[in-house]
Parts: structure tokens; sequence; C-alpha cells
């Protein structure tokens, strides 16, 4: 059975073509998190979160700083 070998974390900013508007919010970018996992068979997968504060109250860089210790 394979092993989880690595975790890494990316903070991405995804430009979008024009903003993103709603009764919470406007946005010109996806603000988001990505882990990248790979296994000592050499698969490797990706998971992706986008933490917003005006939903769950979480800011990206804390939800960053509590997967890099998690992980």
């Amino acid at each position: 059975m394979p092993r989880v070998k690595s975790f890494t974390l990316y903070r991405v900013d995804i430009p979008f073509k024009r903003p993103f508007k709603h009764a919470a919010a406007s946005r010109q970018t996806s603000s988001s998190i990505f882990l990248q996992c790979a296994t000592d068979s050499g698969v490797t997968g990706f998971g992706e979160c986008l933490p917003r504060p005006y939903v769950t109250g979480e800011t990206r860089d804390e939800t960053f700083s509590l997967l890099e210790t998690s992980v």
C-alpha cells in the first residue's frame, strides 16, 4: 500500500477575467490554498481550499498557518 511521502502547500492567486460579485463581497482573484500530496509510489494529487472570512471566519493566512503546522 502506498504511503504519503510529502505534503507541499502553495498560496495561489488566480485572476478572474471579470470581477466576481455577490451580496457579501467582490473579488478580482481567487485567493486559494493548494496542498500537493506525493506518495512513495510516485502518485501526486492536489487539494484546494478557498477560506473566506465572510463565510467561515477564516483568512487564507490563518488557514495556511494551521495546515503548515498540522500536516
